[in-house]
């Protein structure tokens, strides 16, 4: 059978007898303590654990993003890729519909069609190292301002000249 001094959790004068005081004095400070804080016993360990959330999520977004600004140049040649992708896909479907074409060699067909000639020098690189241009010598030099002498200036303006009527 219980007896009344079973039932309290509280340390009471019975109880106190071979206890010594700077026990019961923590003790008593202890639930002084746990009366004035308003804050349940949980709370501690929810701040915490959301804490450790957010700085992993922040360490994760910091590592996408040195990932994506070191590889920024893949992934605008994958972007560029997608559109020339959908760009070919009309051309294509009518390859292979009404020719019957693989779809394999009307892309290779447009491929080539679209690259230019095999032997194009177009971006080049010479035995000197510097790479060819396509534009003609003249082209290249500082142009001069036009002077209006001579026979060829008569002939502009005569083409120029309003119909007279």
């Amino acid at each position: 059978m219980t007896t009344e001094n079973d039932r309290t959790d509280t340390v009471g004068p019975a109880d106190a007898e071979g206890v010594p005081d700077e026990v019961i004095a923590a003790v008593q400070a202890r639930e002084e303590i746990k009366a004035e804080d308003p804050k349940p016993a949980w709370a501690d360990m929810f701040v915490w654990s959301a804490l450790w959330k957010v700085v992993a999520v922040g360490f994760a977004v910091a590592v996408g993003l040195v990932v994506v600004f070191r590889a920024q140049t893949l992934l605008r040649l994958l972007a560029l890729s997608v559109f020339f992708a959908l760009a070919m896909v009309p051309g294509v479907k009518y390859m292979h519909e009404r020719w019957g074409w693989k779809r394999g060699a009307a892309v290779g067909v447009i491929y080539a069609s679209t690259s230019g000639p095999p032997n194009s020098t177009r971006g080049q690189k010479t035995l000197s190292g510097s790479p060819q241009s396509s534009k003609p010598q003249e082209i290249r030099r500082r142009r001069q301002p036009m002077r209006l002498s001579g026979s060829g200036a008569a002939r502009f303006l005569a083409w120029h000249r309003p119909a007279s009527g």
